[in-house]
């Protein structure tokens, strides 16, 4: 019984023989490694940027296995657009405004709520840098 006392407390000192927990303790840091990134790169809270990699990290995932579906898209947009505080009917209100009055400023005015959401200093990032990285270009 020692033995086994001093193996669990060995891990509670974060040192473990255990493969699976050591693998997830280097995920967990890879995400927070990119989280930092992301936030660093496009000037926003940290919290958004750890949601945003970890919808990404899905987005991967089904993408590799082949097992997208239309349902996981919309899922995925849902979840992207709520990290970014918005929802898919502020989208559809900004596009009507567009297509119905002309009013060019619809879109920006969604994207500078976004990126206030976001933590962001303003939607420049959101606009000249995130947005084209995922091949949308305004």
């Amino acid at each position: 019984m020692g033995e086994q006392t001093s193996r669990i407390g060995d891990s509670v000192g974060g040192q473990t023989d255990d493969v699976d927990v050591e693998q997830a303790e280097l995920q967990d840091q890879d995400l927070e490694n990119r989280a930092q990134s992301i936030a660093s790169d496009y000037q926003m809270n940290v919290s958004s940027a750890r949601q945003l990699a970890t919808l990404a990290d899905k987005v991967q995932t089904l993408t590799e296995q082949g097992t997208m579906t239309s349902e996981d898209r919309a899922a995925i947009t849902d979840a992207a657009l709520s990290v970014a505080g918005i929802s898919g009917a502020d989208v559809n209100a900004a596009i009507a405004r567009v297509i119905g009055s002309g009013d060019k400023n619809a879109i920006d005015d969604l994207m500078t709520k976004a990126a206030a959401n976001l933590g962001m200093p303003n939607a420049e990032g959101i606009r000249d840098q995130l947005l084209p990285s995922l091949g949308i270009h305004f």
